[in-house]
C-alpha cells in the first residue's frame, strides 16, 4: 500500500508526528512518502500519482485545520484521508471531541475520511506570554490557572503520544487492507 504523509507545522509538533508515524508505517512494510504541506501546495499539481491512502498531519487552529492544510485539503477529491493532529488544548475533553469533528467534515466535504485521531502538542509559550498581561476583561486574557496548563503541555508531542497515533494509523490501515 502506498502512502502519502503531507504535514504542517510552525512549532515542530505537527512535523515531529509526520516523521514519526511516516518511519513507523515504513518499518512495518508500507510504501510511505514525507511530504511537507508548503512544498505541496506551491507545487500546484500536488503529486503526479495519487496514493492509496492519504495521512494529514496538522496543528489545530480554530477547532480545525490549520489554513495550509486547510489549503491542501480544498485541492483533493475523492482521497481517502486519515487525518492526525496536535492540539494545545485538552484532547480528551470537548475540545478535542470538536477538533475532530470538524476536521472530519471538513476531509468528508470532497473525501473519504477514515478517521482522525489527535494528540497533545505544546503551545508555544512566546505567543502566550503576551496574553497574560492583556486586562482580565481581555477575551484573549491567559489567567493563572489557564498558564498552568499551558505549562503542563511543553515536552509533548511525547513517546506515548507518538506511539498512540502510530497505533491509530496502523489499525485503521490493517482493517482497510482485510476490507
Amino acid at each position: 500500500m502506498n502512502i502519502s504523509v503531507y504535514y504542517s507545522s510552525i512549532t515542530g509538533n505537527t512535523r515531529k508526528l509526520a516523521a514519526y508515524v511516516s518511519e513507523e508505517l515504513r518499518l512495518a512494510g508500507y510504501d510511505v512518502e514525507l511530504l511537507e504541506s508548503l512544498d505541496a501546495v506551491k507545487k500546484r499539481n500536488i503529486c503526479e500519482q495519487e496514493p492509496d491512502v492519504t495521512i494529514l498531519a496538522f496543528w489545530c487552529r480554530r477547532s480545525g485545520l490549520d489554513d495550509l492544510s486547510a489549503e491542501l485539503l480544498s485541492r483533493w477529491t475523492g482521497r481517502k484521508i486519515i487525518g492526525i493532529g496536535t492540539i494545545g488544548g485538552n484532547v480528551k475533553g470537548s475540545y478535542g471531541e470538536r477538533v475532530r469533528e470538524n476536521v472530519i467534515k471538513e476531509i468528508e466535504q470532497e473525501n473519504a475520511c477514515l478517521g482522525v485521531g489527535i494528540c497533545q502538542g505544546s503551545v508555544d509559550l512566546k505567543r502566550i506570554e503576551r496574553r497574560r498581561h492583556l486586562p482580565k476583561e481581555s477575551k484573549h486574557y491567559v489567567s493563572p490557572e489557564k498558564y498552568r496548563r499551558v505549562l503542563r503541555t511543553q515536552g509533548h508531542p511525547d513517546q506515548e503520544d507518538l506511539d498512540s497515533m502510530v497505533s491509530f494509523a496502523l489499525k485503521i490501515l490493517r482493517d482497510l487492507h482485510t476490507c
